[in-house]
C-alpha cells in the first residue's frame, strides 16, 4: 500500500504536563470520540509526532521514523525501500555503521537487526544479531491489555516480536537505564540503543560521561554512540503512540480469566466490567457467547455484518475448522481459552519455519531467531500474537515478513506445519468445541503450531469453496469497519482542536491515512461481486473534503463528514455496544 506522503512537519510545542496525568486521561476517555481533547494533551501529543520524526538522539541520524513511516501504517516495505534514495536510503541501510546491519536483507525484505552482534558476520551463539521486520506501532492501549492480574498500564505490556522488547531491570545494552520498566514509554530508550547507534558497542552518554540523561545539552568530553530520551520525550513519545490508532471498546462482555477462585470473574457481568484496570476492555464482540459451553458472558452483544458473504465469513473465522478466535478473540491480539481473552501472550507461530527459504532467496545465512525464551519450554522460538485488525492493512506478513499478501497469511494457516492431524477415521468429520476433547480435536490447545486448524481442504469441505478468501474479506471489512471509527474519532479531534486554537494538521492526517486504509482493505477483497463496492466509493470523496473543511476551520462541515462516516460504518456493521452517539462539531 502507499499512502500520500506526510501532510505535516510539527513545530515543537511546549514542555509541560505529566505524562501519568495524561495517559489516565486519555485511556479512560479513549472509548467515546465525544471527549474533548485538552490544549495540553493535543500539545504534547503533536510534540511526541515531532520527536518521533525528527529527533536523532545524537546518533547515527536516524529517527524513529526511518523505519517507522507514518504513510506506511508505522512500518516500512522492500517495496517502500526500493523508491529511496540518497541519504534517506542510507539512513534506513545504516550505511554509516558498518555491522550494523545486513543491507542484503533490509532491502530484500526489510528485515532489521533487533540483536547484537556484527550483522554481516554473525557469530553463532555469540551475541548474535536477530533478522526482524519493522513493526506497526498502532492500537497500542488494546494490544498491550494483559489480564493476568497485572497492571495494564504499568509493567507488563507485550512489545516487540517476541513480546519482551521493552526494557525492563533498569539496564539494557550494556548502559544504566532507569526508565527501564517494561512499559510502552520504555520501548523507546531500548530502540534508541538498539537502532540509532553509530557504533556496535552501543554506548549511552550518560554512561559515558555520567551526564544528568534530562540534559541532552550537557557537555561530554567521551566517545559516546547516542544519548537516552529524556523524562519528557518519553512522555510525548507515549502520548503520541498511545493516541495512535483504535481505542479500547467501552463496555464490551470481553473479560479475563483472571482468579477464577472469585465467583465475580466467572461470567463478563457488569459489575466485573467496571472493576478492571484502565485500557482492559477488549474489542467489540463478534459473535455471542454460549454461557454452557465456553463460560463467558452477555448473549445480546454481537457485531452484525449487513453483507451476507461477509457475515459468513464471520462463521468461518469462529469455527472449530479455522480455530483463529482462540488466539485472536474478536479479531485482536487477545489469546483466548474457551471463550475468554488471556491478555497478549507469546507462541510458537511456525513462521520461523520460513526462514530456510529467506536465507536460499537472499544468500544470508540468517540465524534461528530465538524468540521469547522466558515462555512455556513447550513454545520454543515463540513470538507475539498480533492483532488481524490492523494487520489487514499490511502486505508482508510475521516477524521475518516471509508471507506477503493478506489473503496469503490467512491461508497459511489452513496448511503445514500449521495444520493438525485429526482422527483417521473421522477425517474432516471431527466436531465439537475446541480444546474440549471432542474426537479428533484433541489437544487444540497444545504444545506446538501443528494443532492450529484443520487443513484448507476439511474447511472447504465444512463450510464450501474459496473458505479462507470468504473469511479474510470479512477480516479486511472488519479493519474497515475499525478504520472509520478511527475517522470519527480524528474528526471530533479536529473541531476540538479548533476550538483550542492549536494546529489540526496531525489529527487530519490520521483520519486521511485511516480512509486510505477503508479503500485499501475493501478494495483487496478476493471475492465476487465485491462486498461494500457503495462503501467503498463514498470513502473516496471524503479525504478532500475534510482537507478542506479542515483548512477553512468549518465545524459544521467536519460534522456532516463526521456523520457521513458514521453512515458508512453502520451500512457495513452494527452493534449494541456502543451505546448513544453524542453530536460533535458544535
Amino acid at each position: 500500500m502507499n499512502r500520500k506522503p506526510s501532510l505535516v512537519r510539527l513545530a515543537a510545542k511546549t514542555r509541560s504536563l505529566s505524562l501519568f496525568t495524561f495517559i489516565a486521561t486519555i485511556l479512560a476517555s479513549g472509548a467515546s470520540t465525544a471527549q474533548p481533547i485538552s490544549m495540553e494533551e493535543a500539545l504534547l501529543i503533536d510534540e511526541g509526532f515531532e520527536i518521533f520524526m525528527e529527533e536523532t538522539f545524537e546518533g547515527n541520524g536516524r529517527t524513529c521514523g526511518t523505519c517507522h513511516v507514518p504513510s506506511q501504517q508505522y512500518t516500512i516495505s522492500p517495496d517502500f525501500i526500493s523508491t529511496l534514495g540518497g541519504n534517506d536510503l542510507a539512513l534506513v541501510l545504516a550505511s554509516n555503521v558498518p555491522g550494523l546491519e545486513n543491507q542484503t536483507l533490509v532491502e530484500m525484505f526489510a528485515l532489521f537487526n533487533a540483536g547484537g552482534g556484527d550483522a554481516d558476520n554473525p557469530v553463532p551463539g555469540v551475541d548474535q544479531p536477530i533478522f526482524r521486520a519493522s513493526q506497526q506501532i498502532t492500537a497500542l492501549n488494546v494490544t498491550t491489555i494483559n489480564f493476568f492480574g497485572m497492571e495494564s498500564d504499568r509493567g507488563s505490556h507485550r512489545l516487540g516480536w517476541a513480546g519482551n522488547g521493552s526494557p525492563n531491570g533498569g539496564f539494557h545494552h550494556g548502559n544504566d537505564d532507569v526508565n527501564a520498566d517494561g512499559t510502552v514509554r520504555a520501548f523507546a530508550n531500548g530502540a534508541i540503543a538498539q537502532h540509532f547507534t553509530q557504533t556496535l558497542a552501543r554506548v549511552a552518554k550518560s554512561t559515558a560521561c555520567e551526564v544528568d540523561i534530562n540534559d541532552p545539552d550537557a557537555d561530554c568530553l567521551e566517545d559516546y554512540d547516542f544519548r537516552f530520551a529524556t523524562d519528557h520525550e518519553l512522555n510525548a513519545l507515549e502520548a503520541f503512540q498511545r493516541w495512535l490508532g483504535r481505542r479500547p471498546a467501552d463496555n464490551t462482555p470481553s473479560c479475563g480469566a483472571v482468579g477464577a477462585s472469585d465467583p465475580t470473574n466467572v461470567l463478563c457481568t457488569p459489575e466485573y466490567i467496571a472493576r478492571m484496570p484502565l485500557g482492559g476492555k477488549g474489542e467489540f464482540t463478534l459473535v455471542p457467547f454460549d454461557a454452557e459451553v465456553l463460560q463467558s458472558g452477555p448473549t445480546e452483544h454481537e457485531l452484525v455484518f449487513s453483507n451476507k458473504v461477509i457475515e459468513g465469513g464471520k462463521v468461518i473465522y469462529q469455527s472449530d475448522e479455522a480455530s483463529c478466535f482462540l488466539c485472536h478473540q474478536n479479531g485482536g491480539a487477545h489469546f483466548g481459552n474457551n471463550g475468554r481473552p488471556h491478555g497478549n501472550l507469546e507462541r510458537n507461530q511456525g513462521l520461523e519455519f520460513f526462514t530456510t527459504g529467506l536465507s536460499e532467496e537472499s544468500g544470508v545465512l540468517i540465524p534461528v531467531d530465538p524468540g521469547n525464551g522466558a515462555v512455556d519450554g513447550r513454545q520454543p522460538r515463540a513470538m507475539n500474537v498480533q492483532t488481524i485488525i490492523e494487520a489487514a492493512r499490511r502486505r508482508h506478513f510475521g516477524h521475518n515478513n516471509a508471507i506477503v499478501g493478506f489473503e496469503a497469511m490467512v491461508g497459511e494457516g489452513f496448511h503445514k506445519p500449521f495444520v493438525r492431524d485429526l482422527d483417521p477415521e473421522l477425517g474432516c468429520a471431527g466436531t465439537g468445541i475446541l480444546g474440549t476433547g471432542a474426537p479428533g480435536r484433541e489437544g487444540l490447545v497444545g504444545t506446538s503450531n501443528q494443532n492450529h486448524a484443520d487443513s484448507e481442504e476439511c474447511l472447504e469441505e465444512v463450510h464450501g469453496p474459496n473458505a479462507v478468501n470468504r473469511m479474510a474479506a470479512f477480516l479486511r471489512t472488519l479493519s474497515a469497519w475499525y478504520a472509520l471509527r478511527d475517522v470519527e474519532r480524528f474528526v471530533a479531534e479536529t473541531c476540538d482542536r479548533i476550538d483550542l486554537g492549536v494546529s489540526t494538521e496531525l489529527s487530519v492526517m490520521e483520519a486521511g491515512f485511516s480512509l486510505e486504509d477503508v479503500q485499501y482493505v475493501l478494495s483487496g477483497a478476493q471475492v465476487h461481486p465485491l462486498p461494500h463496492n457503495d462503501a467503498l466509493n463514498e470513502v473516496k470523496q471524503l479525504e478532500r473534503r475534510l482537507i478542506a473543511a479542515a483548512s477553512s476551520q468549518d465545524k459544521k462541515k467536519l460534522q456532516q463528514i463526521h456523520k457521513k462516516v458514521q453512515k458508512i460504518r453502520d451500512k457495513i456493521a452494527t452493534t449494541d455496544q456502543e451505546g448513544p452517539r453524542p453530536t460533535v462539531c458544535t
